[in-house]
């Protein structure tokens, strides 16, 4: 093990030693390991923007309206009206990001009927 450790510290100075006479790739090794990194990290965006949506409403109540009407710009297209046999085909072509099945006769808990606000609690993290 001692002479394996010997030897990646022999061809380690070895390679720096090297490395002064290239200067271009010391120079995408500092862009590589500094600005290459930090500038996509930056721009990355986490949240959805502009997500399409397919909706399936088989209910037709106020209930199902107002599921389709909270889906709202920034975060989302307007939503888009499929039937049930429509379904596989749309996210096979990727015209839809999510699809939403309103199924008949959707019972509206309580909360729903007298417009409040639902309680959510936050997923757990892994």
């Amino acid at each position: 093990m001692k002479q394996f450790l010997d030897n990646v510290y022999r061809l380690g100075i070895k390679e720096l030693f090297s490395l002064r006479r290239d200067l271009i790739l010391v120079f995408l090794i500092v862009y590589s390991f500094s600005y290459g990194v930090y500038t996509p990290a930056k721009n990355a965006a986490f949240g959805m923007i502009n997500a399409s949506v397919g909706i399936v409403d088989e209910d037709r109540s106020a209930l199902s309206l107002r599921i389709r009407d909270v889906l709202r710009a920034p975060y989302f297209l307007e939503p888009g009206t499929l039937a049930v046999h429509e379904i596989d085909r749309a996210m096979d072509s990727a015209q839809f990001t999510f699809v939403i099945d309103i199924p008949p006769n959707l019972k509206p808990t309580s909360s729903a009927v007298a417009n409040r606000k639902c309680r959510s609690s936050p997923m757990p993290r892994p």
